[in-house]
Parts: C-alpha cells; sequence; structure tokens
C-alpha cells in the first residue's frame, strides 16, 4: 500500500526536529505541503503532540507572532479541521493552550460537517479538555453544528 505522508511528513511524525530545521533552513522546503488528507506538517506535529515543534516553528521560521495566523493556525486539512481541531480531539491540552495563547487560533471555526473543537472533546467526553476550552477559552456553546444539532444534544447521545 502507498503511503499517503511524503518524507518530510515522516520526518516530523518521528519527531526529528533537527532534521527538519535544517531542510526548511537550508533547502527552503515548503512546509505547507500537504499529504493525501490535506495535513501539513503542522497539523501533524499537533496530532503528535509536538508542541516543541510548534514552538521551533514560530521561533526559527520567521513567523511573526502578532499576524493574524502566525504559524499556519488556520490551515485546513481536506476536513476542514485546523490545528486546534486536532489538539482537542487529541486531548492534547498543552497544544491547545499554544495555539490559542500564542497563536490566537480561532476557537469558534467549523470543520466540514459543522463541528467546532468543543464539539469534538464533548462526542468523546474529553471533559478537562471541554472545561478548558469553555472556561478559559470561552467557547461558544449554543452554535449548531450542519445538521442544526446543539452541542447539548451531542453531549446527551455521547
Amino acid at each position: 500500500m502507498k503511503s499517503k505522508w511524503l518524507p518530510l511528513h515522516k520526518v516530523v511524525n518521528y519527531g526529528y526536529f533537527e532534521v527538519i530545521r535544517l531542510l526548511i533552513s537550508e533547502f527552503g522546503i515548503d512546509t505547507n505541503t500537504k499529504d493525501r488528507k490535506g495535513c501539513t506538517l503542522l497539523h501533524l506535529a499537533v496530532r503528535r503532540g509536538y508542541v516543541e515543534f510548534l514552538q521551533l516553528f514560530m521561533a526559527n521560521f520567521g513567523r511573526d507572532a502578532n499576524s493574524k495566523d502566525a504559524i499556519g493556525c488556520m490551515l485546513v486539512n481536506n476536513n476542514g479541521q485546523t490545528l486546534l481541531h486536532l489538539a482537542a480531539s487529541n486531548r492534547n491540552i498543552e497544544a491547545i493552550k499554544f495555539l490559542m495563547e500564542k497563536c490566537r487560533a480561532d476557537v469558534n471555526n467549523k470543520d466540514s460537517i459543522g463541528w467546532m473543537p468543543l464539539h469534538m472533546t464533548t462526542k468523546y467526553r474529553y471533559i478537562n479538555v471541554v472545561e478548558l476550552l469553555i472556561t478559559k477559552f470561552r467557547m461558544n456553546i449554543v452554535m449548531r453544528d450542519n445538521k442544526k444539532n446543539r452541542l447539548l444534544n451531542l453531549a446527551k447521545k455521547s
């Protein structure tokens, strides 16, 4: 079976940050390259829980922390999921905090089925992540998904 990842995605998957730094700084590898699922290197790093990759990326690759989308937080995969969606669905609290505090990720951004990160964490009953998203980052709890379901309905079904 053919791999869905490009070699650069594999390097990120295994956490070889020095190799990434070299490939980008010396060879100008495009960090926005997507795999067949539409995931960038940053999507993969968040999914794997590599907050240090996000920090490295912001610190070393000329991204302006004050820009609206400092490191590509709003890049979406083929399912319309941002880095914050992936951090939330993988219970990665440190990545959520980093994305919210350093990148000012949009907590109310919806994916292709109308789910915000809070929908994902509610469905899978990631209570500590739900609490963080609601209390600290004030996510909208009355938004509906594409099927007009409220978050409370999703919580009841789960």
